[in-house]
C-alpha cells in the first residue's frame, strides 16, 4: 500500500481516504462447510470456499460493500447432488439462478460484484477442474 500516514490513527483502525495498491491485493478464503442456510460475512472476507453437505440456500450476505468483488468456490461433498438456492439480493447474468455441478466432489466458482450494499451480481463458472 502507498503511504498510510495521516490515513489511520492506530493499528486496526479504519483507513480513511484513498488507498492505492501498487501491487497485488488478495485475501485468504473463508472456509464454510454447510447444509441449510449459508450466510457469508462479506465484511470479513472477499473470497469463500463452501462445501455443500446438503441442499442449501445462499442467503443475503452480511455487509457487502459497494464495489466489493470476490468469488465463492462451491464444492459438492463426496455424495454430490446437492442443490443451492439463492435468496435476497442475488442477481445473475442470465436472469435466473444457475444450476450447480452435482457430481460427487464437483466444483463450481461463483464470481460476484456488489454494486451496492443490497445487490450482488454474480456469474457461475461450472465444472471447474483441478481445484
Amino acid at each position: 500500500l502507498s503511504d498510510l500516514s495521516g490515513k489511520v490513527s492506530k493499528a486496526g483502525d479504519v483507513i480513511s481516504g484513498t488507498v492505492v495498491s501498487t501491487s497485488q491485493s488478495y485475501s485468504e478464503p473463508s472456509v464454510v462447510v454447510s447444509s441449510g442456510v449459508i450466510l457469508l460475512d462479506f465484511s470479513s472476507a472477499d473470497n469463500f470456499e463452501v462445501t455443500l453437505e446438503g441442499n442449501s440456500t445462499l442467503a443475503p450476505s452480511v455487509s457487502p460493500s459497494g464495489g466489493q468483488t470476490g468469488s465463492i468456490l462451491l464444492r459438492q461433498d463426496g455424495t454430490g447432488s446437492r442443490t443451492l438456492a439463492y435468496s435476497g439480493g442475488w442477481s445473475f447474468s442470465n436472469g435466473s439462478a444457475p444450476t450447480l455441478t452435482v457430481t460427487p466432489s464437483g466444483v463450481d466458482l461463483l464470481a460476484y460484484y456488489a454494486p451496492n450494499t443490497s445487490t450482488i451480481v454474480s456469474n457461475l463458472l461450472a465444472a471447474v477442474s483441478g481445484v
